[in-house]
């Protein structure tokens, strides 16, 4: 009984593991993928980055989707996201050395705050409305 729990356990890890994989795979930028432009001019930016084979970075991506979603048609706000793996010379650039990592620019393209881990919503929204964006 305990062996059959163990092996169960361990089914379940390597499922979830695969499951990250393929879903940042699907969803992230590809190696051919352009360098976007860092930060966008004029406009406050924050830039997620992460990878797709890190938990911290899947539990970040609906945050991230619905910073997005509240921003997409903003002329005050850009919000980029960076796939450590495809993008390596942004993480050189920039010095990410862990994931989930978030910088923030101003409208001058100065960098003004910086954020190693996971960043709730709430705590996004915060930083780009002190920095003078409007949802």
């Amino acid at each position: 009984m305990k062996r059959s729990f163990g092996i169960s356990i361990l089914v379940q890890t390597l499922v979830l593991i695969a499951a990250i994989s393929l879903w940042g795979s699907l969803c992230c930028a590809t190696e051919s993928s352009p360098a976007p432009e860092i930060p966008v001019k004029g406009k406050i930016t924050m830039v997620g980055f992460g990878h797709s084979g890190c938990l911290g970075c899947w539990l970040q991506g609906p945050t991230m989707r619905s910073i997005e979603k509240k921003y997409r048609d903003s002329d005050e706000v850009a919000i980029i996201y960076i796939d450590t793996k495809a993008q390596a010379g942004q993480v050189a650039k920039y010095q990410i050395q862990e994931v989930p990592a978030q910088i923030f620019f101003d409208k001058d393209g100065k960098e003004v705050y910086r954020h190693t881990g996971q960043m709730f919503e709430g705590a996004i929204v915060s930083r780009l409305t002190k920095m003078g964006a409007r949802q």
